[in-house]
């Protein structure tokens, strides 16, 4: 946002916002919000009052104040993620969409295509990448959660602008069929059942504990093959369930950007969300590595001189946009490990 600030001076007179804008060289907003931002930037430079619609200059500073710096991970996304799953919508048939978050995060460009690939296979891709299987965690763990938060951050303030409203809903697919569904209330118990017995039989009481710790996987795996066992159903996943306010979605598109998005300005965005997660997820990390040193934890790993340099090495592989797929050789090393098993596993006991 560049200001005129030769314009300014003590005493100046506006004779309203749009004459302001005008004579400071801004673009005029619609949205309260982006007026307000505005006005921040204005307070950098001077001090003014205001007068019914006129804005008049008080004192001007010598040096600009420093620029505050947006607080949180989150802001950092929003308006990217906000443009871009307007984006989604607007290309949508009838204005809805039913996504879930991994595949929400992808289609954007947070993530490449090794990120939910790899996330079953941990072990292996620790191995690939040369690194400790608890790096590998913290990685997906402090990535998972980032992301997670930021998609809730950016629908929700859509929904503050009502230009969307939006339901968590589950969704379920059939065997022999491969289009997911919405799951029925009959199903949803079924799951709540079968994900009950499975938490009492690792000896947890909450989701949000299991989901934590190290046996998550095995959660999901017997939840999962307990389902089929019982139903007709194969596999189910939490979705976001959109609606858009579609009248007003153009609107909102060119106010952001000035434009409706085409396919280079779409590709530009995710490239500039894709940036942005890169560097975010880097800088978290040399946080949590220096803040290990000051403070004692059991996931010593972060202490390693190596945290910082294997969380860069996963970020280029899960989630720069210009990795490479490496699927194949995923898949080689848990087939390698599957014929280790039935080796040892046929060998006669006590060899």
């Amino acid at each position: 946002m560049l200001i005129k600030i030769e314009v300014l001076t003590s005493g100046k007179t506006f004779k309203n916002y749009k004459v302001l804008c005008r004579e400071l060289g801004l673009e005029v907003k619609r949205s309260g919000d982006s007026r307000k931002a505005q006005f921040k930037e204005l307070e950098r430079y001077c001090t003014y009052s205001k007068v019914g619609h006129s804005i008049i200059i008080e004192e001007v500073f010598e040096q600009p104040l420093q620029k505050m710096k947006r607080q949180g991970n989150n802001t950092v996304y929003s308006e990217l993620l906000q443009l871009l799953i307007l984006d989604m919508l607007a290309q949508s048939k009838n204005g809805n969409m039913s996504i879930s978050k991994g595949r929400l995060i992808k289609s954007v460009s947070l993530v490449n295509q090794n990120y939910k690939y790899c996330f079953e296979k941990r072990k292996s891709l620790a191995r690939y990448a040369n690194t400790d299987t608890e790096i590998v965690k913290d990685f997906y763990d402090s990535s998972n959660n980032s992301f997670k938060k930021a998609v809730v951050q950016a629908l929700n303030k859509l929904v503050e602008k009502r230009l969307i409203m939006y339901d968590v809903i589950t969704k379920v697919c059939e065997k022999g069929k491969f289009r997911p569904r919405k799951a029925s209330s009959a199903e949803k118990k079924m799951i709540m059942a079968c994900e009950k017995k499975v938490l009492d039989e690792l000896g947890y009481k909450e989701l949000s504990h299991v989901r934590v710790s190290r046996h998550w996987n095995e959660f999901k795996r017997r939840s999962e093959t307990l389902l089929k066992e019982c139903s007709n159903l194969k596999y189910y996943f939490a979705a976001y369930d959109i609606t858009a306010n579609d009248k007003y979605i153009e609107n909102e598109c060119e106010e952001l950007i000035g434009f409706l998005l085409k396919e280079i300005e779409r590709v530009d965005y995710k490239e500039k969300l894709n940036h942005t997660a890169c560097s975010k997820l880097l800088k978290n990390a040399e946080g949590r590595h220096k803040k290990s040193y000051s403070i004692f934890r059991e996931n010593n790993y972060r202490i390693s001189e190596n945290y910082i340099r294997d969380f860069k090495k996963l970020i280029d592989l899960l989630i720069n946009e210009d990795a490479e797929s490496i699927s194949d050789e995923i898949e080689q090393m848990e087939a390698q490990d599957d014929l280790s098993y039935d080796i040892a596993q046929s060998l006669p006991s006590g060899l």
